[in-house]
């Protein structure tokens, strides 16, 4: 009603230490997820080697673009985000492959285990504006979709649920801002 305060269903339980957050959650035989991510900003990948992870006790699948079926791209409004990296990729964070683990902590061994051949695509600096713009709303980013695809296509993979919960680092990384709107980007000599 205009004028009153409405209380948020989930306000009380939060309060209280009651709410069940994502993090939560188990279910029966749930796998753990690991992403192994870009350490670059502009690279081409040369090769990507998941022999040791995939030999790995307890690691039942380590998923690379090829392992994705139909299209490697999603998207709010527009399907032009790679699920896992293909050819290229474009920063520092961006998913390569992911990893489906009985624990936490070997589904990140693993990930540390796959090996990511790059070439490294250099972009003069001084080639390089940035102009900040406004920002305000969607704080965290909850509206993006950042873990839903890896989750989802290592369940698919393995016929069970797969958990993935970021640590602040990860969740920094992994979440690609890209708010709407038009980018030019000139550079010289390439």
């Amino acid at each position: 009603m205009v004028g009153t305060s409405t209380p948020g269903p989930d306000g009380v339980p939060k309060v209280r230490g009651e709410f069940t957050f994502s993090s939560d959650l188990q279910a029966d035989r749930m796998l753990w997820d690991a992403t192994v991510r870009s350490t670059h900003p502009h690279a081409r990948i040369t090769s990507v080697d998941i022999r040791a992870a995939s030999e790995m006790d307890a690691v039942h699948s380590v998923l690379t673009r090829h392992d994705i079926p139909g299209s490697n791209r999603y998207g709010l409004e527009v399907r032009d985000q790679p699920v896992l990296a293909a050819d290229v990729v474009r920063y520092p964070g961006e998913a390569v492959a992911v990893v489906a683990a009985e624990h936490p902590a070997v589904a990140r061994r693993a990930a540390a285990a796959v090996v990511v051949g790059y070439e490294v695509l250099g972009l003069p600096l001084e080639n390089v504006r940035l102009v900040l713009c406004g920002v305000g709303g969607a704080f965290g980013g909850k509206e993006d979709l950042s873990v839903h695809a890896h989750a989802c296509l290592l369940a698919l993979h393995t016929g069970r649920p797969v958990k993935m919960v970021y640590d602040r680092e990860e969740s920094f990384a992994g979440h690609g801002i890209r708010s709407v709107g038009e980018e030019r980007l000139h550079v010289a000599g390439v």
